[in-house]
């Protein structure tokens, strides 16, 4: 079998439907690690809280890795509008008006005074 049949073999959807974007479907092995993670919680036994805690380590460490940066340059978000968000926060320069008018232009330190 090869590495793509395997991939493909972990979906338990029906054929045709892949939709990452929206909410799935989700690999055998993302629901088992789910279930896994549900477990722990579910029964709070000592040191749970820190093997869970220990995942955003485990998962920013691989990111940083498959992405060749340092494990500080990466974070984690809950979702892609969250992080769109973040990242147009670490924006700077000039203003790039689509229109004739910079009055298109959503930052206050570029829009046209009001005076």
């Amino acid at each position: 079998m090869t590495a793509l049949e395997s991939y493909q073999a972990g979906f338990l959807e029906e054929p045709g439907f892949l939709n990452y974007g929206s909410y799935g479907p989700l690999s055998a092995a993302v629901v088992a690690e789910i279930d896994w993670q549900r477990e722990l919680l579910s029964r709070s036994r000592f040191g749970a809280t820190d093997a869970i805690a220990e995942q955003e380590g485990r998962a920013r460490a691989a990111l940083a890795t498959a992405l060749g940066f340092r494990t500080d340059q990466v974070v984690l978000q809950p979702n892609t509008s969250t992080a769109i968000m973040q990242a147009v926060f670490g924006i700077t320069g000039e203003c790039c008006s689509p229109g004739p008018s910079s009055r298109a232009c959503p930052s206050p330190r570029c829009a046209p005074s009001s005076r």
